[in-house]
């Protein structure tokens, strides 16, 4: 698989980013299914585990990293990093998600904290990897976005463009 590489310097709280994401995610070759690979303006955004095993409080897009795919490869939105690294700890994991759309995360529920935005024709992909940290300076493991295991997607040609309510449903009989 192919990789795109950036490296990103945030000079506003001097956190210095490192990362790679690999070519999007296909299905095996035997499906009819529509192959695509990373379009531009497709979202991943990340978040990451503190010292004591939680997650940074990421509701309402805090203490996030927003990767947006531009024509010339991949642009991080570092405006939401966390204000310094004290939280953070070498070694420890980032969870990174993606679905078509702006990506957006509302206020926690407990410990939880879920995407409230999504398009019609969903496909939700993820990577859970670890980071390095060195003084101000976070480098990523390879982010190899994927479905989870056992899934499947069904394409409506044009569905995401019809105006109005409707549902898709898929039964068991």
């Amino acid at each position: 698989c192919a990789n795109e590489d950036m490296y990103y310097e945030n000079i506003d709280n001097g956190i210095t980013i490192n990362f790679t994401v690999a070519e999007k995610a296909g299905f095996e070759d035997a499906t009819r299914a529509v192959k695509s690979g990373w379009a531009v303006g497709d979202q991943i955004i990340i978040v990451f585990q503190k010292s004591d095993n939680y997650y940074l409080d990421c509701s309402n897009q805090q203490n996030t990293l927003k990767l947006t795919k531009t024509a010339d490869g991949w642009n991080a939105d570092t405006s939401n990093l966390p204000a310094n690294t004290e939280n953070l700890k070498n070694g420890k994991s980032f969870f990174a998600f993606h679905h078509p759309g702006d990506i957006v995360f509302g206020t926690m529920s407990g410990n939880i904290v879920y995407p409230t935005s999504y398009q019609k024709g969903l496909e939700y992909l993820y990577y859970k990897g670890t980071y390095t940290l060195s003084g101000n300076e976070i480098s990523l493991s390879d982010i190899v976005m994927q479905r989870k295991n056992g899934s499947f997607q069904i394409s409506v040609k044009n569905l995401a463009n019809v105006d109005g309510d409707w549902t898709m449903a898929i039964h068991n009989t």
